[in-house]
């Protein structure tokens, strides 16, 4: 009887959960989940910093700050107890000048069968074995503009699968699906205040950093701005299952206080406000990087949710760099379960 209670219980758990991440304020909310390692141990926040195919999601403005052709890719379960959601994101960078780049995406969820159960907590079956299926596939182009601003452009075709009985999944329910055009615009502006910078002086590097080692960042202030997923109602077969999509307006910073071809100090910070929301402001994600020896990085970060500590989080992660890429792990506790975040970048200058 006990065991009964606490399977309930955490039944219970489970689906406050699951409804709190699909909630209906606004449509296909698996666009807000971030697809980057690297920036999800910063608390998420991606609008001002790293230039890497992974901009096609915080902000296409960033795409300026490519060196040639980059390619990114990702793995998480961001829901870790239900074993069977899963995403992966995939893109490519290419630059077409000095000033123009180009660039696509695809960031993919699938979510399997789930269990079901009655209201005594007795095993009543599952979905089955089929898979619902979502994605968002992006084109986007950026350019720089006067005074040193880049300005990016995407548009992108959402697709994403629903159960048709009320957004549940049964067995014998064939899953329903949508397609809709939603379009990104962002801007980026690097190199302010670059005196408020230490540049400390640079080390002799062992002969296989000075070989591998990327180049570091450099000094001063940036900032961005981008507004994400902006498209009209999502409909699902009727009226009744209309919802605006998860638009988001983001504005960000990053600062680096102290930097060097050895040594580099990054601080960054997003404020997120979700256009379908009421509140003035919904997320402040922060973090701190600390790159060494142009190969090591160790970072670490905080999601506050402006509702309540509740939801609040920790991040943490590191990652190793090489001359033609990198790899990188974060580590958080957004539900109920611990859950690591895995990207790979890899990137070449063209000459």
């Amino acid at each position: 009887m006990l065991f009964r209670f606490k399977y309930l219980l955490f039944v219970i758990l489970l689906t406050g959960v699951a409804a709190d991440a699909i909630a209906l304020n606004g449509c296909a909310r698996f666009l807000l989940w971030r697809p980057s390692a690297t920036a999800t141990a910063l608390g998420g926040s991606g609008v001002a910093t790293y230039n890497s195919a992974f901009s096609l999601y915080y902000n296409p403005a960033l795409l300026t700050e490519t060196g040639g052709v980059d390619i990114a890719g990702s793995y998480v379960k961001p829901l870790p107890f239900f074993e069977n959601i899963v995403q992966s994101y995939g893109g490519i960078v290419y630059r077409l000048d000095e000033k123009s780049v180009l660039g696509c995406s695809a960031n993919l969820i699938w979510r399997g069968g789930q269990m079901h159960t009655s209201e005594g907590g007795n095993y009543l079956g599952n979905d089955g074995d089929d898979y619902l299926f979502s994605g968002h596939f992006k084109i986007a182009y950026a350019q720089e503009i006067m005074g040193g601003v880049a300005c990016g452009l995407a548009a992108g075709l959402m697709h994403h699968e629903v159960a048709s009985d009320d957004f549940i999944v049964w067995a014998d329910v064939v899953p329903s699906s949508v397609r809709k055009l939603l379009f990104d615009l962002g801007f980026f502006k690097s190199d302010l205040f670059t005196e408020a910078s230490l540049i400390l002086s640079p080390q002799e590097l062992p002969p296989l950093l000075r070989s591998t080692g990327p180049a570091y960042d450099p000094p001063g202030l940036s900032i961005g701005l981008s507004l994400l997923n902006l498209g009209t109602t999502i409909t699902f077969g009727n009226e009744e299952y209309a919802d605006p999509p998860p638009s988001l307006l983001l504005i960000g910073a990053a600062w680096c206080p102290v930097t060097s071809n050895w040594l580099q100090l990054r601080l960054v910070t997003d404020l997120e406000k979700q256009l379908v929301e009421s509140s003035l402001l919904d997320y402040i994600r922060t973090g701190t990087e600390l790159r060494w020896m142009q190969t090591l990085i160790f970072r670490g970060g905080y999601v506050l949710d402006t509702y309540g500590p509740r939801n609040s989080y920790p991040v943490w992660g590191a990652g190793l760099l090489f001359k033609f890429g990198s790899i990188n792990v974060s580590r958080y506790n957004a539900s109920l379960v611990p859950c690591w975040h895995f990207d790979m970048r890899l990137s070449w200058r063209l000459s």
